[in-house]
């Protein structure tokens, strides 16, 4: 299934439904690397540090609503401007602005804060894969852990959330993924072994070399 971000095969795509006047659009969110959006016809661009770091926090909660004070404390730290909250509410709007060609609010608003809906992030899909071939590893399935380690692995495409690098929010979640990639990628190397599609493997950070 082609989508946002190339082969979609194993990839959880969000399908929003259409909305009057247009037809929605299939939106991804990549945070594995500098933070994009893509959408069946291309990249968005998203401009302006809050708003891009608004759009990173958003990704980061895998659909769960964050609450004002929260964004209020990753956008600004501990000096948020007297006015925060409506700015807040103003980087909201002026991010959906520049989402709104996807035919459908990438932003909704809810009583416990804003979520990302609609769309499919990254990060959550290449948590999900490599859970998936963990399991199957464990299970005795090598060659299905292969196809969903390396669908996983494909989706790596540089240190999360680098636009970020001193932001709390997103060290937390880099850390995180990180050790999860690490263990995928010494997982995926087991199961090439166990599956009899090599014979040797070394394991480098960031590439596997193979020995015939």
């Amino acid at each position: 299934v082609g989508g946002p971000w190339g082969s979609m095969e194993a990839v959880t795509v969000i399908e929003p439904a259409p909305r009057a006047g247009g037809v929605a659009m299939r939106v991804g969110v990549l945070v594995l690397g500098t933070l994009r959006v893509e959408a069946d016809r291309g990249a968005l661009h998203v401009a302006g540090v809050h708003r891009r770091r608004l759009l990173a926090l958003l990704a980061s909660r895998a659909g769960q609503p964050v609450a004002v004070e929260a964004i209020v404390d990753a956008l600004w730290g501990d000096l948020p401007p007297m006015t925060a909250a409506k700015t807040v509410q103003s980087h909201v709007a002026r991010l959906r602005a520049s989402l709104a060609e996807v035919g459908v609010d990438l932003i909704e608003t809810t009583p416990a804060g804003y979520r990302l809906a609609n769309a499919a992030v990254d990060a959550d899909d290449f948590e999900r894969l490599a859970t998936i071939g963990r399991r199957r590893l464990v299970a005795g399935d090598f060659t299905g852990a292969v196809a969903a380690l390396e669908a996983a692995l494909t989706l790596w495409q540089g240190d999360p959330y680098a636009d970020f690098p001193d932001v709390e929010f997103a060290l937390h979640a880099r850390t995180r993924l990180v050790g999860i990639h690490a263990v995928a990628v010494e997982d995926l190397a087991e199961a090439r072994l166990e599956s009899g599609a090599i014979t040797a493997v070394v394991a480098w950070p960031e590439r596997l070399f193979v020995v015939d």
